[in-house]
């Protein structure tokens, strides 16, 4: 019998089933085992790709209700189903690769109403964040809220339960405690189903950013303690950003100007007019040849605050480069009437005693009457 024929109808099925093929093997065997009673079904699928497509089936064995002599063969074409499953494993390889290649970890996580959580996906990230492997996140969701600081677990878990209960993008920052010691996180998220049941799933990351919080948390102290210099010397600072044509400035100089230092600063337009008329050219040209001339000015000028009092301040300021532009100007503002009127009553006392003194020299040179002693 050719290979065509093999298949007509009354071709006998233990004859194409041939033993060389592993599937067509299985399927004799169980066939065999069935007819004698020895097993009750079988169900396989196989591929049978053809040269213009792949194609994958189900088998089915099973004897007749009615007729236990005979028995039902039935061929189901599976493919749409096998490749959408293909499909679909590739896929979820492909984002679990970009999750373990992005920073921090990337979740699924699912909360319900009765308060049970789990972590369907977890990346590779969890190492690097909590010091546990995924599957360990992924089996206990409960191994993350351990390692959670006592003082920020109440607060972490009254979020999630908001968001559970009116779901809706999550975000909050929390602190755990290491191996490697207390680490700040960052974690946000939103929700991308919700069940019957009320349980919502999120799809989000976690980034570890206790550097970046470390950094700020000097800064800040710095800038506080800073400011306090500021205010006990009596200097502020100034900067301009010429990418944004911004001015900034310290509380000290929001102080001199006698601005509420909760409002942002005025322009540098704004900001010369606060200086006397005839001062405002000197320090515009002083700036202006700063950003052009690449030079630093230092300048003592005449200035009204907002309240109309007439001060003296010192203006310094120098180039700010990115590279080898110039990217603004900064520097320090100071009010120096004080120190303007001390001088000024130094200078006058100078005089004075300069003046007696070449006095006293004219009257023992004969000009006038010179005693001993005098």
């Amino acid at each position: 019998m050719d290979k065509a024929s093999q298949w007509e109808v009354g071709a006998n099925y233990f004859d194409v089933c041939h033993d060389s093929d592993p599937v067509a093997g299985d399927v004799k065997e169980a066939l065999t085992k069935i007819t004698q009673g020895k097993m009750l079904s079988f169900n396989t699928q196989y591929s049978c790709h053809s040269l213009e497509e792949e194609r994958w089936f189900e088998l089915n064995i099973r004897p007749l209700v009615s007729r236990s002599d005979l028995f039902l063969i039935q061929h189901r074409n599976i493919t749409d189903q096998v490749i959408a499953k293909l499909e679909s494993t590739k896929l979820q390889h492909q984002i679990t690769e970009i999750a373990n290649s992005g920073p921090g970890m990337v979740y699924q996580f699912k909360g319900a109403p009765d308060g049970t959580y789990s972590f369907p996906f977890v990346s590779e990230g969890a190492r690097q964040i909590f010091d546990l492997e995924p599957a360990v996140l992924i089996k206990n969701a409960s191994k993350a809220f351990e390692l959670v600081l006592e003082e920020d677990l109440n607060e972490l878990l009254e979020s999630i339960e908001r968001v559970i209960s009116n779901p809706r993008r999550w975000q909050h920052s929390f602190r755990i405690k290491t191996a490697r010691g207390i680490r700040h996180l960052q974690g946000c998220s939103s929700p991308s189903m919700i069940g019957e049941d009320g349980t919502v799933t999120f799809n989000g990351v976690i980034l570890d950013v206790t550097e970046k919080t470390t950094a700020q948390t000097e800064l800040d102290r710095n800038r506080r303690l800073l400011a306090l210099a500021g205010k006990m010397a009596g200097v502020g600072g100034w900067h301009i950003d010429l990418a944004k044509n911004k001015l900034f400035w310290t509380e000290q100089t929001y102080r001199i100007y006698g601005l509420n230092p909760e409002l942002p600063a005025p322009t540098v337009e704004e900001a010369i007019q606060f200086y006397a008329p005839e001062a405002r050219s000197i320090i515009k040209n002083a700036v202006e040849e700063g950003i052009r001339e690449r030079s630093s000015f230092d300048l003592e000028l005449p200035f009204f605050n907002k309240e109309g009092r007439r001060q003296w301040v010192r203006a310094i300021g120098e180039p700010v480069f990115e590279g080898e532009n110039v990217a603004g100007l900064t520097g320090t503002f100071q009010d120096i009437t004080t120190q303007k009127k001390n001088r000024a009553v130094t200078a006058r006392h100078q005089a004075k005693t300069r003046t007696r003194e070449i006095l006293g020299r004219h009257r023992c040179l004969g000009l006038q009457p010179c005693h001993a002693g005098t």
